[in-house]
């Protein structure tokens, strides 16, 4: 409950180009938004439905959506696949 919200955008007080939550408590990041380039979406195959892997923070997200934007981006719209530990502790 204890988080703060970044986001996405090139203006205001971030130039992030994803969108995510981070827990002040433990300082989990969670993407909400991820951007990724035509040549990431050839190499990574990411679809509707597709699982994204953040590899650095040992995290995998469910493809809601996948919208293109611009020339050479497009917009991943995420949600994190909760592992067996992650649902026993929202109960």
């Amino acid at each position: 409950m204890n988080t703060r919200f970044v986001q996405r955008g090139f203006t205001g007080p971030t130039d992030e180009r994803d969108q995510y939550f981070t827990c002040n408590d433990c300082g989990r990041l969670t993407f909400e938004i991820v951007s990724r380039t035509v040549r990431d979406m050839r190499l990574g195959q990411f679809r509707a439905g597709g699982i994204f892997r953040d590899s650095s923070r040992q995290t995998k997200y469910t493809i809601s959506r996948v919208l293109k934007v611009g020339m050479n981006e497009f917009l991943l719209y995420v949600k994190p696949v909760l592992g067996r530990r992650d649902a026993e502790t929202r109960r």
